[in-house]
């Protein structure tokens, strides 16, 4: 199995309020480890946004891979942060794990 869950939004309740929680906030993504019951070391963010997916998955400990499809921009590989791959689309996603793994 290669995805065992996809994860898009969170839920909290926080001093007796609701609220939602997205990307990039830490947050986010620890409430999406503890209920894939994951470490960060065992999560990969797949995301073609470099604040929101990468930024915040590298944040809170979690690889980070950029596709290039959707969000992507050119000057987004100069900024300050490094994504751990830039795939040119999710089909080369298989190919990378295999590679990377090997």
């Amino acid at each position: 199995m290669y995805f065992s869950s996809t994860w898009t939004a969170s839920c909290i309740r926080v001093k007796g309020r609701f609220q939602v929680l997205g990307k990039p906030a830490i947050p986010f993504f620890e409430t999406a480890l503890a209920k894939l019951s994951a470490s960060p070391d065992e999560a990969l963010m797949i995301g073609d946004d470099i604040q929101g997916d990468i930024g915040g998955a590298q944040a809170a400990g979690i690889r980070g891979v950029l596709v290039k499809p959707g969000k992507f921009r050119s000057e987004d590989l100069s900024g300050e942060i490094r994504p751990d791959a830039v795939l040119d689309s999710f089909a080369d996603l298989l190919n990378w794990r295999l590679v990377s793994t090997s």
